[in-house]
């Protein structure tokens, strides 16, 4: 009975997918399903069977029988075969036949499916799909087909092969009466030999030329041993490397002076092991020829080339070779020293791969004069070794390099290296410049101190506005040039830090608001510190005052607006970079980045130089950098600037990890500044106008004093029956006699007495601050009295001994 599997169907469940249509995927794909209930022997196909199998889907009857009569004849059996074993049995189904056709190409349909059995085993039910699998069935014929091709060309080609074979053969006798030829007249000594089965050699043949060179005749030596050739002791090394030939299949070599027919020659031998055995053995061929005028020749320019290379090895003077492409073919040693970079990543290079920013500088153009024909100077030449992490001058002559035609393949440079003399001569420069500006500084101190007290004691007194207004502004202006003072001091290295146990996030946070004050509106400020940062020991208001030296510098570097990135990280020991000088142990490092113009290496180079500015005059001191460098190295860091033209420049600074406690909070120091104090306090100093100053403030601040001019002076007071609270004394003062002095004998005259010294600068003769505090001038006087009051507060050594 005819059924159509697709009107038989039970309704379908509900799908997730609503508007998918498997029945109208399976007939886009031309893919038939059938369905054979085995317990009524009922056949169901969907419509797209019966056309896969080229029958109407209104054919009535058996449709297994009508299966099988679409099957071509030589199938029918095979596949009624296949389907009976099927349904016996759970499992898949998978089967192809051929189609019956009355003509044109044969058509194939395959049937994949499954027998499904019920709870007892037996099987209930088959199902599955039909596809035409007449196209793979063209393509595995085809396949055959090629194969079948493939063959018969193999044959031919077998049989093309054994003729080329033969007419080779033919070939090989012919070569091989000319290599019999070669052989004979060769100008090399040729000789073969056997290995026994005793690991001896014997000579099977030997050229003319070996003959000369024995001295012997073809048939003395053939048949004879290599030992009773050459005898016992020439034969140990030769037998040595062909048993090691014989042995790895490997060629060997060796060259050595040999006595034969009373004439002493240099030879070169090479042993080969024939690939093949013949006659039952292995068999070696040795090649020699006579090298003693090669030798000979080598032997003097190898001489020749020592005395040279020790020469150019041992010169003070850097020596560069180029040929006519500028490529390195001699960099020696103390080119190396100078420069830098090893030999080995410059040879074979040419100049500018290895250099590229010489291509547009004066080192390019010399080159390329002297490759000219023409010579080239050049005196106190810089740069900044980035392997050295130093700057380099030097004096250089290039001259043009000709061969014995007169024709130029080269130039070669000769370059000698005066870094220690311009460093000696800059150290100079730097104590004149240092001794300078510490007096200078010291000086103008001593009248900002003046200024300053008696600039507060007005505007503390006056009762009107604008005179408060006027003084306040004055000390503002004291102040900016207290800050410059203080960086005359950081470049002379004579101003005293006050380090303490700082957090530089905090600090950087204390003066944002100064920060992007400073750099305007169309600058980007980014300022990101590293979380838990350790503390390090740093003088707060000096970094803080470097801080803005940066951040003004960057800001300089974009007059078209930037971004600036205030950046801080911890640094262990490991991780300090090459050059940067600083002793092993943990840093912070504090870095400015900005994205302005940068610098060139010459000028990044001498960045650290005091005076050293490429502003416009008026736009700089030159003092900057040199300035934050004396603050970094006096406070055991360093610094380093990494600088790209074009791309910015990064400055960062390198500051060690405090080893003690915390110092102070600020809020305690805060408490301390408008502290009132009681006692008496004995005031020495040279300057009239800021020994005034100071007694006026100590005196405001509610203190008694007692005044000396100089040292002697303050010792007669301090014999005195006076009480005495405090020593407050300048640093240096004329009569032969320091604060430091002073202090040491007004304690041993009264042991227990506070003291505080106060400078324009601290020179050699500062003492340690954990002996004497030290307070700087100048100084507000809110300030001065926070220090005395702490230092009145704590207990006096002699008290803790009397109380001990």
């Amino acid at each position: 009975m005819t059924k159509s599997l697709r009107a038989s169907q039970p309704a379908p469940r509900p799908d997730p997918s609503p508007d998918f249509d498997v029945g109208a995927a399976l007939e886009a794909g031309e893919i038939g399903v059938w369905e054979w209930d085995l317990s009524t022997g009922q056949m169901r196909w969907s419509a797209q069977m019966f056309r896969n199998l080229g029958l109407e889907a209104t054919a009535e009857g058996d449709l297994f029988s009508l299966l099988l009569e679409r099957i071509h004849p030589s199938e029918q059996q095979r596949v009624a075969a296949g389907f009976a074993e099927s349904r016996a049995r759970p499992g898949p189904v998978r089967l192809e036949a051929r189609l019956a056709s009355s003509g044109g190409e044969p058509r194939w349909i395959g049937f994949l499916g499954r027998t499904v059995a019920g709870p007892d085993g037996v099987p209930t039910r088959m199902h599955g799909i039909a596809v035409d699998s007449t196209r793979r069935r063209r393509r595995i014929e085809a396949g055959a087909a090629a194969l079948s091709e493939s063959e018969r060309r193999l044959s031919e080609l077998n049989q093309r092969l054994q003729e080329l074979a033969e007419r080779r053969s033919r070939q090989l006798e012919a070569s091989r009466a000319q290599i019999q030829a070669i052989f004979d007249n060769s100008p090399d000594w040729l000789t073969l030999f056997r290995a026994t089965a005793d690991g001896r050699f014997v000579y099977v043949d030997l050229n003319r030329a070996t003959e000369r060179a024995y001295g012997l005749s073809y048939d003395q030596v053939v048949g004879h041993t290599v030992e009773e050739i050459l005898g016992p002791e020439q034969a140990q090394l030769p037998l040595r490397l062909m048993r090691e030939s014989i042995r790895t299949g490997e060629n060997q070599r060796y060259t050595a002076r040999r006595t034969m027919a009373g004439v002493t020659r240099s030879i070169d031998v090479m042993f080969v092991r024939v690939p093949e055995q013949l006659d039952g053995g292995y068999h070696i061929m040795a090649t020699a020829r006579d090298i003693t005028e090669r030798d000979d020749l080598e032997e003097r320019l190898r001489r020749e080339r020592l005395l040279f290379e020790l020469i150019i090895e041992n010169t003070s003077e850097g020596i560069i070779v180029v040929d006519n492409e500028l490529r390195h073919l001699l960099w020696n040693a103390a080119i190396e020293n100078i420069n830098g970079q090893p030999r080995e990543a410059v040879l074979g290079k040419t100049v500018f791969e290895v250099f590229p920013h010489f291509a547009d500088n004066p080192v390019g153009d010399a080159w390329r004069a002297a490759l000219k024909g023409q010579r080239a100077a050049m005196r106190d030449h810089r740069f900044f070794s980035v392997t050295r992490g130093a700057e380099i001058v030097y004096d250089a002559d290039f001259t043009p390099l000709y061969d014995q035609d007169s024709a130029i393949i080269g130039a070669i440079c000769i370059l000698r290296d005066i870094t220690e003399r311009h460093r000696i001569e800059h150290l100079s420069k730097l104590e004149t410049v240092a001794q300078l500006t510490g007096g200078v500084a010291h000086d103008f101190n001593n009248l900002l101190t003046a200024a300053m007290g008696s600039l507060e004691m007005i505007a503390r007194d006056s009762r009107d506005r604008r005179t408060t207004s006027l003084a306040d502004m004055a000390l503002r202006s004291i102040d900016r040039g207290a800050q410059l003072t203080q960086q005359l001091l950081a470049f002379s290295r004579r101003q005293a830090l006050r380090p303490v146990s700082a957090d530089l996030n905090e600090l950087v946070a204390e003066i944002e608001v100064l920060i992007r004050r400073a750099v305007g509106e169309t600058i980007d400020v980014v300022i990101k510190g590293a979380p838990a940062l350790p503390r390090c020991e740093v003088d707060p208001a000096q970094f803080e005052a470097a801080v803005m030296n940066l951040v003004i510098n960057a800001r300089d570097a974009m007059p078209a607006g930037g971004r600036v990135r205030l950046t801080t990280r911890k640094l262990a020991s490991k991780e300090i970079p090459a050059g940067a000088g600083l002793r092993p142990g943990d840093y912070v490092a504090f870095t400015v980045e900005d994205n302005g113009e940068g610098m060139p290496p010459e000028v990044a180079a001498r960045a650290l130089e005091p005076f050293y500015t490429t502003k416009e005059i008026g736009k700089g001191s030159g003092l900057g950098l040199s300035t934050v460098y004396g603050f970094a190295t006096q406070s055991g860091g360093g610094l380093h600037i990494d600088s790209t033209p074009g791309a910015g420049t990064s400055v960062t600074l390198y500051l060690p990890v405090a080893a003690a406690a915390p110092d102070e909070t600020r809020q305690e120091r805060a408490a301390d500044e408008h502290t009132k104090g009681s006692g008496s306090i004995l005031v020495v100093e040279d300057d009239g106008d800021v020994r005034d100053v100071s007694i006026a403030i100590l005196e405001a601040l509610g203190y008694r004093t007692l005044v000396a001019g100089n040292g002697r002076e303050a010792i007669e007071v301090l014999r005195g029956p006076d009480t005495i609270d405090l020593l407050f004394t300048d640093l240096v003062m004329p009569g032969g006699m320091s604060g430091v002095t002073l202090a040491r004998e007004a304690q041993a005259i009264r042991p227990g007495l506070r003291v505080l010294l106060t400078t324009g600068y601290a020179g050699a003769d500062a003492p340690p601050t954990a002996e004497f505090p030290i307070i700087s001038k100048p100084f507000r006087s809110a300030e001065l009295g926070r220090v005395i009051a702490r230092l009145l507060r704590e207990p006096a050594a002699a008290d803790a001994q009397r109380q001990g």
